[in-house]
């Protein structure tokens, strides 16, 4: 990605001056941070300031001025433990007393996993077993209710991605016009989201990695960060 980035600035020098924010929900909790910490290393870093001024290699400049994390997935380890009292604390459960005696009868062992997840160095074996554990008995109830994994105060009895509004995307960027403004086949076929390719980064174990440590990095640094739910 950042490749693709400094590809993009080179070719479109007028935009490489403008403010660039990076934004991303959910799984984007692993690579907003990822990407943004590439480019300030690539850019701003102490480092890269040495290098800019001992050689002639004049990069192309993204103008990085933040990130945005929306209901980001940022630590598997410090996340999970949050289905119980989320779900089924407070005065308006969301789950019934028999699904939320299962959630606290193994959220102790999840965390354990979840550290030996931690101290393995995110193996994608170990890391893939670990959560497959930890789902089927949190999130995956989600599902069984038939309730939305992004607000599950609400409904979602239909399952896919539970607003209408997806379609509504996936319809206008299908349409004719679009498809011809971008200069892309009348064949061509978008969609909202790509469950195999997701598939992919999940066996890859990548949605494992912790990026809490990357986006404490660029507080350090005055890069503005806005999480939203």
């Amino acid at each position: 990605m950042y490749s693709f980035l400094t590809a993009f600035m080179e070719s479109f020098p007028q935009y490489s001056h403008q403010d660039f924010y990076i934004i991303g929900e959910s799984y984007g909790g692993t690579w907003v941070p990822a990407l943004a910490r590439k480019i300030h290393h690539r850019q701003s870093s102490p480092m890269a300031q040495l290098v800019r001024s001992t050689t002639n290699v004049n990069e192309t400049k993204i103008n990085l001025k933040g990130i945005g994390l929306g209901n980001a997935q940022l630590s598997q380890k410090l996340q999970w433990p949050g289905f119980y009292p989320t779900g089924c604390l407070g005065p308006s459960p969301v789950y019934n007393d028999s699904v939320c005696s299962i959630i606290e009868a193994h959220m102790p062992q999840c965390e354990s996993m979840l550290q030996v997840c931690t101290d393995m160095d995110n193996d994608a074996d170990v890391c893939n077993n670990v959560l497959d554990y930890c789902r089927k008995r949190s999130v995956y109830f989600i599902f069984d209710e038939h309730l939305n994994p992004y607000d599950f105060r609400k409904p979602c009895p239909d399952g896919g991605l539970c607003y209408e509004e997806a379609d509504w995307i996936a319809e206008y960027l299908n349409s004719s016009s679009v498809k011809r403004e971008l200069g892309v086949s009348e064949d061509t076929i978008f969609n909202i989201i790509d469950y195999e390719l997701g598939q992919h980064f999940d066996k890859s174990g990548d949605v494992s990695f912790d990026t809490v440590a990357w986006a404490g990095e660029l507080l350090d640094h005055v890069r503005r960060t806005i999480s939203f739910l």
